[in-house]
């Protein structure tokens, strides 16, 4: 599973190997509408084209792009676990460096 948002103005660094890299990641173009609007993306790496794949973006002054959903509550192990903790781990490193 990848999350990628973009939240006030991020279409100025919207590269486009960023733009084939959420490609590959189950996103559609146009990633943006416009200056300073708002993006998010609940994407998938493995094989495959997920149904629960989702985009949703926003026009300047519409507020933050919201994606809301539930998975399976199976339990997470092997290699997404690892994922998961890794992405933690950073998060939390980064938030105690502030």
């Amino acid at each position: 599973m990848v999350l990628i948002a973009i939240q006030d103005e991020g279409a100025s660094r919207l590269y486009r190997y960023v733009q084939d890299a959420m490609v590959q990641v189950g996103a559609t173009k146009p990633f943006t509408h416009g200056y300073r609007g708002s993006y998010a993306l609940v994407g998938y790496t493995g094989p495959g084209r997920p149904l629960w794949i989702k985009q949703v973006q926003n026009r300047r002054r519409r507020g933050p792009s919201v994606i809301k959903m539930s998975l399976s509550r199976r339990p997470v192990t092997g290699m997404c676990a690892i994922l998961l903790f890794t992405l933690v781990k950073m998060v939390c490193a980064k938030y105690m460096q502030n």
